[in-house]
């Protein structure tokens, strides 16, 4: 009954985030998005919510999808780097996707509310069981991009297995993502006006794809980007 009220709760902060967020109409994708894609999406929507209004239970949640997510690091090859600027403007804002932040900006925003302080200290004895960076889950690795920059990463994909790929930045600046294949040909991108993008297909042919990620902003975003 538990998990069904938390769920909801979720659902709602979820769609409230999406409501907010300004976006474009994106083309449909093959196949069926993960569970753990699904459910690395859904944490970073509560994230944003619960930072942009200064609620715990956001975090909470975020951070108990995030330690029962499993994940690895990526295999995916840095490329190509944008060049850091002379000049980096400092950044007064951005949020955090690491479970022990949350848990510890959480406890801050539930000062005095002692049901929020137990949920927390359940899940901060989780920490130290953290799937993140266990072998078998997704692959994730994190990065900074400076403004008006962009980085290339190589990954590889199978023929006929369903390809994921996921960005998820720190909300401070617009992402965007371009997918190519080895002969240069443009096979996935998601280029709305948010900091998270995500797109899915299924490769016709085993081989080597090039991701290409793009600051529109004009300060640095760290972003993870993730991988099935």
């Amino acid at each position: 009954m538990k998990k069904i009220v938390v769920l909801s709760v979720a659902c709602i902060f979820a769609g409230s985030v999406f409501a907010q967020t300004q976006t474009e109409e994106k083309p449909p994708q093959e196949g069926t998005p993960s569970a753990a894609i699904a459910g690395i999406r859904l944490a970073n929507d509560l994230v944003k919510y619960g930072y942009a209004h200064n609620e715990a239970l956001p975090l909470i949640q975020a951070a108990e999808i995030l330690l029962s997510t499993p994940t690895q690091e990526s295999k995916v090859t840095k490329s190509d780097e944008g060049n850091k600027p002379e000049t980096v403007e400092k950044k007064t804002t951005g949020v955090s996707h690491s479970p022990k932040v949350l848990l510890a900006d959480a406890k801050e925003l539930a000062a005095g509310n002692e049901s929020l302080l137990a949920v927390i200290k359940n899940a901060e004895s989780k920490l130290g069981q953290a799937s993140r960076g266990r072998v078998g889950g997704q692959g994730y690795k994190e990065s900074r991009l400076y403004a008006n920059s962009y980085e290339l990463f190589q990954a590889k994909f199978w023929e006929g297995d369903l390809a994921e790929i996921l960005v998820v930045g720190d909300g401070d600046t617009d992402l965007d993502l371009y997918v190519y294949d080895q002969n240069g040909n443009l096979i996935a991108s998601d280029t709305d006006y948010t900091d998270d993008c995500y797109v899915r297909w299924v490769p016709k042919w085993t081989g080597v794809y090039t991701l290409k990620i793009i600051n529109r902003g004009r300060v640095y975003n760290d972003y993870e980007l993730v991988t099935n």
